[in-house]
């Protein structure tokens, strides 16, 4: 079985896609568990077991998959800029880092998640890439399920848990924590339900889909309902973007939305919060960021280095109840810590440059599922990162996937536009044009 690509891609065989479909799996956090299922490894101790070095070990085989393809690589870099700056800024902050070993040892971790993105994305073509996500995450959900089921020590949080007691009986999965397990699934429904038809059959989609669900309601995540409602509703919204008659029509509607946002919007965010059952405090999350605002004072220009920041500058100065936290639960607040005023520049030039860009990609209607899939991912990840930080982590699936479908689009969209792959269907269906690989069963 291989993977037809585009005319400028090298088909991709069986073993390469299965060491993707792997990687992703161990990104996804169930190593944690399977290492050590009580007491969950938090903080900069972990940077030295092993799984770094099967982080290192991805990254080489990642290396070998590309090597070859300077010309396509170099190109792919340059239109991934901003992601590459990123990395690039991470490394940098070392020179003024409280802790340049830390600071550098995780650089070097999201290096090797940067370069298994630009892996996946020269070997894979768009809708590949989709499909290996919608695989990847089913096969998640499957297993969280059955963990719970059958081991539901690790599965379920335990009272004897060093630092997650206070969520007893909320399902985790093969996740470290609830909130990934929610979170993930709800990002997984939308885009099941929106790009999972040429990838599953509809029983299939509607068995996976209420997996996906429960595992949303028994992790007892707020956050992951709301983030259900965004990612449902940014899909609807690339659908109506690419498939609109009448674009005065659709202006108008998205300038009422974002008004209603812009008005109503922290009300209509206290009054989800009391029909949840959510304190107003986030769950203490606002008085933490307060103290972590004033911990770094007004003048914090550069920061204090990436991750290094956070466990050796600010962690210390929270106090004895705080100080195993391994984030602010913030990614913004997070970036602020490890890049000051710099990073949190950057980030508002990359967001403006980011969403230019998909307006133009929608613009261009090429493939409505892979536009509705990164859109939804563009606005989940906004939205997570007001909340938590876990995308920042080392390992962070929700990361690769950032990076892999926001390259994919960059790489893609101009090169794709005039290259079109066509289908062969030998029954009576309708031929289609069609810009992505398929599976040849």
């Amino acid at each position: 079985m291989m993977l037809e690509t585009a005319p400028s891609q090298k088909p991709v065989g069986t073993l390469a896609y299965m060491f993707f479909f792997i990687s992703l799996l161990f990104l996804c956090g169930a190593y944690s568990l399977y290492f050590n299922p009580i007491e969950i490894t938090r903080g900069p101790e972990s940077t030295t077991d092993i799984r770094r070095y099967l982080l290192l070990l991805i990254m080489l085989i990642s290396v070998l998959l590309i090597a070859g393809r300077s010309g396509s690589l170099l190109t792919l870099i340059i239109r991934s800029k901003y992601h590459f700056l990123f990395v690039c800024l991470c490394f940098l902050s070392a020179l003024w880092s409280v802790d340049r070993y830390m600071t550098i040892t995780w650089s070097i971790s999201l290096f090797c998640l940067y370069v298994f993105a630009l892996a996946i994305t020269l070997r894979l073509s768009g809708d590949a890439i989709l499909d290996l996500y919608l695989k990847v995450g089913a096969t998640l959900i499957l297993l969280s399920i059955a963990t719970v089921v059958l081991l539901p020590e690790m599965g379920i949080h335990q009272q004897s848990d060093a630092v997650q007691y206070v969520h007893a009986g909320s399902w985790r999965g093969v996740f470290d924590h609830r909130t990934k397990l929610g979170q993930f699934s709800a990002l997984y429904v939308a885009i099941l339900f929106f790009c999972g038809a040429p990838t599953f059959r509809i029983a299939s989609r509607i068995l996976i889909g209420l997996g996906a669900l429960t595992c949303i309601i028994m992790s007892n995540s707020g956050g992951a309902l709301i983030s259900l409602v965004v990612c449902l509703i940014a899909g609807f919204v690339a659908r109506s973007f690419y498939q609109r008659d009448n674009r005065f029509l659709f202006t108008l509607t998205i300038l009422f939305a974002t008004t209603i946002v812009l008005f109503f919007g922290i009300s209509l965010f206290y009054a989800t919060l009391d029909v949840l059952g959510k304190s107003t405090d986030l769950t203490g999350r606002a008085p933490l960021w307060q103290m972590i605002l004033n911990i770094l004072g007004p003048d914090n220009w550069l920061g204090y280095g990436y991750v290094a920041g956070f466990f050796q500058w600010v962690r210390p100065n929270l106090g004895y109840e705080l100080a195993t936290l391994p984030n602010s639960q913030n990614a913004y607040l997070d970036l602020f810590v490890y890049f000051g005023y710099l990073g949190v520049g950057l980030l508002v030039l990359f967001s403006v440059c980011e969403f230019l860009r998909m307006y133009k990609i929608l613009n261009k209607k090429e493939n409505l599922n892979i536009l509705i899939s990164t859109f939804t991912i563009y606005i989940f990840t906004i939205q997570i990162s007001f909340v938590e930080s876990f995308i920042l982590e080392y390992l962070s699936f929700l990361i690769t996937v950032f990076f892999t479908f926001s390259i994919s689009n960059s790489y893609k969209s101009k090169k794709f536009a005039k290259k079109q792959i066509h289908l062969k269907i030998h029954d009576s269906i309708r031929m289609e044009p069609i810009m992505y690989s398929q599976m040849d069963i």
